[in-house]
């Protein structure tokens, strides 16, 4: 029974080893042998799965369009909501970006490229990306244009991109001296395609602008899409898909990925920061006049708002304004007041909202802030609790501190707060010294003949100094106050704390006695 047993485990243990034999032949077959890295399309499974995936980009893309204006409509709508409609487009160029650049990774799209002296395996995945992508691109721009570019260019833009994008794939599967005329034919189109960029930014400015000179956003983008899609034909040219200048492969593939990675992302990236600066201005504005956040009010109704604030007022082409308009500019203040209402109105023009300048210099002076020094001191609850506009505020405090910064460095480095007092006591030096000028400097000590030189009002000068010297020690005798109340009452409550419990440790010892006293009897009469 024992040798039966004995036998079978040695079997069994032969099979182990036969199979683990088996298995490690086959790791290093796998390691040795190239995989074909090819697909059989006559495959239903590989069929199936190529559908699907088809169907769900076609129907993302739907999706997409479906859910958002029509472009017709989006090409007349106000800028924000083409901001919005040019955001969610910009997602989906993203999402196809990155789902073809993973199919690259499949042999699905491997395709062998004919009559080239290198053998080079193209990813049919990655000109399908730019298909998918880049007419999506051209037509963001000409949305974004607004009704100032032709309708027709909706159209025509994103078909040259086609007409670029096929004209060099087929280049690609060309293997004879045609593919040299389908590079010429995708070449013209580039050149009309960047032709009518340029075009669309002198219509989108009314003329005020060019492809060599202007400074709007959208020139900047037109800039950008040119400039990052002018290096793909130059490496076209050089790779092996086009001239083989270039037969390494490593060194191909890194150039298209740099290529394709910044033409897109700083594409996106710049229209995403001209949507968020333009929404901030809008709730800045909308903020302006009572609006709540993400209120339907057009800019064309802000401006009709500002209109009617402006009605009476004369103002400068650049939104300068008037102190006086608003009781200020008077006194001993005039200086800072007229201060305030430059830095408003330097503020406002920067942000492009220079129309508005009257209704912010109406809630600043409506709200108490009528010089400088009130508006260093404001920060977001103080805005929230008076109603104003902190975006703005904010902006205003960045420019004041700016130019205080610039004014320290013209002295420097050095910023100094003026002292009440000193202020005081320069300006009756100065007054002094105009109705004494012989008695300025080292004769100062020689005694003035009454009759030939005025008497100095010493009264007057006693009071200026007393009221200096009140104001600067009236905020620390409000800072004494303050702390002395709040000892007040913190002495005030551990009183209170304490009789409270010296009248509980007194009620205990009461009812102690009392039970106490109550048992005297007993223990009286049980005696």
């Amino acid at each position: 029974m024992d040798v039966d047993v004995v036998s079978w485990k040695q079997e069994r243990l032969r099979d182990a080893l036969a199979t683990i034999s088996e298995v490690t032949e086959d790791l290093r077959r796998l390691q040795v042998a190239e995989c074909s890295g090819k697909v059989d399309f006559s495959d239903s499974h590989n069929i199936a799965q190529i559908c699907q995936g088809v169907a769900f980009i076609l129907l993302a893309m739907w999706l997409i369009f479906a859910n958002n204006s029509k472009v017709a409509v989006a090409q007349k709508a106000p800028l924000e909501e083409r901001h919005k409609i040019c955001a969610t487009i910009s997602t989906a160029v993203a999402l196809f970006s990155g789902f073809f650049n993973i199919l690259q990774l499949t042999a699905i799209d491997d395709f062998d490229l004919p009559g080239r002296s290198s053998s080079f395996t193209l990813n049919l995945s990655r000109p399908v990306e730019w298909l998918a992508t880049c007419p999506i691109m051209q037509l963001k721009l000409v949305v974004l244009a607004g009704a100032r570019v032709p309708a027709y260019r909706r159209f025509m833009m994103p078909l040259l991109s086609v007409a670029v994008l096929l004209c060099g794939t087929a280049s690609m599967f060309t293997g004879d001296a045609l593919r040299f005329a389908w590079y010429g034919f995708g070449l013209c189109f580039a050149v009309i395609m960047f032709y009518h960029n340029s075009l669309q930014i002198s219509e989108n400015s009314e003329g005020e602008e060019s492809f060599f000179h202007g400074d709007s956003d959208f020139r900047k983008l037109s800039l950008l899409l040119v400039w990052t899609w002018f290096p793909f034909p130059i490496w076209f040219t050089v790779s092996v898909e086009g001239f083989g200048l270039i037969k390494d492969p490593f060194v191909i593939e890194m150039g298209w990925v740099l290529l394709n990675v910044v033409s897109k992302f700083s594409f996106i990236v710049l229209l995403q920061r001209m949507k968020m600066v333009h929404q901030n201005k809008m709730e800045a504005a909308r903020q302006l006049y009572g609006l709540p956040p993400g209120d339907a009010t057009t800019e064309h109704d802000l401006q009709t708002y500002s209109q009617q604030d402006f009605v009476g007022k004369a103002v400068s082409p650049r939104g300068g304004l008037n102190p006086t308009d608003y009781g200020l500019g008077h006194g001993e203040e005039a200086g800072s007041e007229s201060k305030l209402v430059e830095l408003v109105a330097e503020t406002m023009v920067t942000m492009n909202l220079g129309t508005h300048s009257n209704r912010m210099m109406k809630l600043l002076v409506d709200s108490g802030i009528s010089n400088t020094a009130v508006l260093e001191r404001l920060n977001q609850d103080r805005c929230m609790d008076l109603n104003l506009p902190w975006a703005l505020i904010s902006s205003i405090q960045k420019r004041w501190t700016t130019e205080k910064m610039n004014m320290g460095q013209d002295q420097g480095g050095l910023v100094e707060k003026e002292d009440p007092f000193m202020k005081i006591l320069e300006a009756n030096r100065e007054r002094i010294s105009t109705k004494i000028p012989g008695q300025v400097g080292s004769n100062a000590g020689t005694p003035m003949n009454s009759g030939s030189q005025p008497m100095l009002d010493l009264g007057a000068f006693d009071e200026q100094i007393t009221g200096a010297a009140y104001s600067a020690v009236y905020p620390l005798h409000e800072e004494m106050l303050s702390e002395l109340k709040a000892m007040k009452e913190d002495l005030a409550r551990q009183f209170e704390n304490s009789q409270e419990a010296i009248s509980q440790r007194m009620d205990f010892s009461q009812v102690t006695l009392l039970q106490t006293l109550g048992s005297i009897p007993l223990l009286g009469m049980g005696g």
